[in-house]
């Protein structure tokens, strides 16, 4: 699960190298050549998508258990 994480909120999020990457930076691009406004909308809603994946991977795996039902979750 940690792992699966990891790889899709990377791509989810848009970094280089992964999936995402490509299908974001084309729509990007586009929207800043031809629309700029829309172009930067969308730089601006990929960098929110990076920060709420980085915030759930941060609670989820490395923040301390919020319930006893937390504590003793297994895989």
């Amino acid at each position: 699960t940690f792992l699966c994480l990891i790889f899709g909120g990377l791509a989810l999020a848009g970094c280089p190298g992964f999936s995402g990457y490509f299908s974001k930076d084309i729509i990007i691009l586009w929207g800043i050549e031809r629309m700029p406004i829309i172009g930067w909308i969308g730089v601006i809603t990929a960098g929110l998508t990076a920060f709420y994946i980085a915030r759930l991977f941060f609670v989820v795996f490395l923040g301390p258990p919020r319930s006893d039902a937390a504590k003793h979750a297994h895989e």
